[in-house]
């Protein structure tokens, strides 16, 4: 054979290999969201429309979920391989269209899970309803009576109709996130802790603060959980997931208005659940089983995020003029004088990225390298036989 054929053939295989190298660089290079991983198979059928999922914080192995419209007002118990362990109803609460299920921190140690009857198809709702009450230490069937959980009954500015599915809670302050789901785009709205009520005497109502739209990308969002540390924000819609970083001292709203990673999930017959690991480690998610005889629970890990990098005040791998400005903003407030001394000392020092990127490149970002990589061993094997 030719030496420029022998060149030729070792030239194929080096761009073959190096095509497939290249794609794990990319991705073992950046902070990543892993593939899905079923973990579990919800068969109940008591759990058939599964609408809400957060991992229990003082459960080992247990999940809290509720179900779409047409359950009693009530949140169920299951572990992570999808058994049912218990139900809890909440005496005398109302059931219109329970749509998701967020957890907080509780003052004075524990949390609280808050229920969303948020839901409005029809827009006829003039008033929409999230429940608060304390975690439960035991997968135990309890009636929680009203005198142990609060309610916020909330409506939107100018008495006008939504419908929603998402429900956030920020960790930081306990105020609530509700994230509307429409044709035209998603708004967002919000309510202090405040709002919630001794649910024993009669309710008032609160008009929850507008922050505008989020636009057209998150129209059809079905749920949304943040991250125990409050960093980090998902929503999902029924195919898609979208994953936003909050830096500090930024608000809920402005986090979400900021250019977020979409990903794909894995394939669920009507996707409307998604919650954070208790550990920050992944989330969580599950479908209602839309005519299918049960539905899985996936979960999705990140990978380590960097280690902190001193004077780094706005955690972006870079010490450098504007954590000078978070320092400045905040102190007082989150930093102190000798904070400034910790930014002039590392002035100029970097860290690893920690950007956010999908573990797994999208589709056809595959279908090119494997399609290059067939193109040139066939090539190859080609040259070889002739």
């Amino acid at each position: 054979m030719p030496s420029s054929i022998h060149w030729l053939l070792y030239w194929v295989h080096v761009l073959a290999v190096s095509s497939m190298l290249l794609v794990s660089w990319a991705i073992s290079s950046a902070m990543t969201i892993g593939p899905p991983l079923q973990i579990g198979t919800i068969t109940s059928s008591t759990l058939s429309e599964i609408s809400g999922i957060v991992e229990s914080r003082a459960v080992p192995n247990t999940f809290w979920v509720h179900n779409d419209s047409g359950d009693i007002a009530r949140f169920l118990a299951i572990n992570h391989q999808g058994n049912l362990l218990g139900g809890f109803p909440l005496a005398g609460a109302a059931s219109g269209d329970w749509e998701d299920l967020a957890i907080g921190p509780k003052p004075g140690g524990g949390n609280y899970l808050y229920l969303g009857d948020i839901g409005d198809n029809a827009l006829v709702r003039p008033y929409i309803t999230v429940y608060r009450t304390a975690e439960p230490e035991s997968t135990n069937s309890a009636t929680i009576a009203a005198a142990n959980y609060s309610t916020a009954r909330l409506q939107y500015p100018g008495g006008a109709r939504r419908n929603a599915e998402s429900l956030i809670v920020d960790p930081l302050t306990n105020d609530l996130f509700i994230l509307t789901k429409n044709t035209t785009g998603t708004e967002i709205y919000s309510a202090p802790a405040s709002a919630f009520q001794d649910s024993t005497v009669a309710l008032t109502t609160t008009t929850m603060t507008s922050w505008g739209p989020l636009g057209e990308f998150l129209r059809s969002a079905t749920a949304a959980d943040i991250s125990p540390n409050g960093r980090h924000i998902l929503v999902r819609s029924r195919t898609a997931g979208f994953l936003f970083e909050r830096a500090i001292g930024q608000s809920i709203a402005d986090a979400l208005g900021g250019a977020g990673v979409s990903f794909t999930l894995a394939i669920e017959s009507q996707g409307e659940a998604i919650g954070w690991a208790a550990d920050g480690s992944g989330f969580f998610t599950t479908s209602e089983w839309n005519g299918l005889p049960s539905a899985p629970i996936h979960f999705y890990a990140f990978a380590p995020t960097p280690p902190p990098l001193p004077g780094d005040f706005n955690e972006d791998q870079t010490v450098d003029a504007a954590d000078y400005n978070v320092w400045r903003d905040g102190l007082g407030i989150s930093f102190t004088a000798s904070d400034y001394g910790t930014w002039l000392a590392n002035f100029g020092n970097t860290g690893p990225s920690a950007r956010l990127t999908v573990a797994v490149p999208e589709p056809t970002s595959w279908s090119i390298c494997v399609f290059v990589a067939a193109v040139v061993l066939l090539l190859g094997n080609k040259l070889l036989r002739s």
